[in-house]
């Protein structure tokens, strides 16, 4: 009985295959779709369901449009929903406030905080190695001098700072005092305190000598080795016991002229002429094992620079004194009206 292909309707001989199958599959043409799986499943024959992976053929509504086969549309091209109703998996961060705007916003917070983290770390380290020098003059000068170290210039300007606030507040309740007793008596004197004579002079007696005093012992010392910063940090030895000096004595002449109490302002100012008699020897001392030169010629250069600032505070005194004596001797004669 003769036999036919169920496919082409070949008619077969016994035994025989037909190979219509094989032949066909290579004619047929391939699905141009843009899922790599359709083109595979098209080639072994299979058929492909045309709703696999539309998200990426075809995007949903509010993604945006069709930019091309094969491209995820919702990193390719955000819709008009984009920021207002995009599906679950959008980061509501970044759909609210651009990306940019808040790394900003971060990276500014953490520089501030490493800028306060810093400025604290530094005052810290400053107090304690002011501490050390207060118990070990001679051996924290030697061991902080150093030519690129700015140790020396901050002690100066912490005394400074502090010996300008003592003065400011112990004139203002002093003067404020007197124009409210003799406002009593004999009316609105108007005195006025001499605010801007008071900040030259005590800025000069302070940093100003400080740095005078660092400039002559460079000057002075004949070393190469030691620079300008050198010698501040060896009249720091010199300012850190005036800090504590200023502070504790200028405790007892604010309470003293809060109070009234003029045995309390006294007892401030012998403390603070106490503490600014005796440093000087530390600093020689400092100055002594720190400076390389000959140990007679090591004593001259240093009482060479305190005379020349002794020469110089009494200049500055003279011609700043002039305008404060005149201040007082008007306040003495406006009273002397009234009797």
């Amino acid at each position: 009985m003769a036999r036919f292909c169920t496919r082409c309707g070949k008619k077969l001989e016994d035994g025989e295959v037909c190979t219509c199958s094989q032949q066909s599959i290579p004619n047929q043409p391939l699905q141009t779709g843009s899922n790599p799986n359709q083109q595979a499943a098209a080639r072994m024959g299979q058929q492909t369901d045309p709703n696999v992976n539309q998200q990426y053929r075809q995007p949903g509504p509010g993604m945006g449009q069709q930019a091309g086969p094969g491209m995820n549309q919702q990193y390719r091209q955000p819709g008009p929903g984009m920021g207002q109703q995009a599906g679950p998996n959008v980061n509501q961060q970044y759909r609210q406030v651009p990306p940019n705007v808040s790394q900003y916003q971060s990276y500014q917070r953490r520089a501030a905080r490493m800028q306060g983290t810093d400025v604290k770390a530094e005052a810290k380290n400053i107090a304690a190695k002011a501490l050390f020098m207060f118990k070990k003059p001679v051996t924290g000068a030697r061991q902080f001098t150093n030519p690129g170290s700015i140790m020396g210039i901050e002690l100066i300007a912490v005394k400074a700072v502090l010996s300008l606030i003592l003065v400011i507040l112990t004139t203002a309740i002093l003067f404020g005092k007197v124009n409210k007793l003799a406002g009593g008596f004999l009316g609105d004197l108007g005195l006025k305190a001499p605010y801007f004579q008071l900040i030259v002079m005590t800025l000069f007696l302070t940093a100003g000598l400080d740095f005078l005093d660092a400039l002559l012992l460079k000057l002075l010392s004949g070393s190469r080795k030691l620079n300008y910063n050198c010698m501040t940090i060896n009249v720091s030895v010199r300012v850190v016991y005036e800090i504590f000096g200023t502070a504790i004595g200028g405790l007892f002449i604010l309470l003293g002229a809060a109070m009234e109490a003029v045995v309390m302002m006294v007892i401030g100012l012998f403390v603070i002429a106490g503490f600014s008699i005796i440093p000087p020897y530390a600093q020689f001392a400092a100055y002594y094992v720190v400076v390389d030169n000959t140990e007679n010629g090591k004593v001259f250069r240093y009482v060479l620079s305190k005379v020349i600032q002794a020469v110089a505070v009494f200049l500055l005194m003279a011609v700043l004194a002039n305008t404060v004596v005149q201040d007082v001797v008007n306040m003495i004669s406006s009273f002397g009206r009234y009797w």
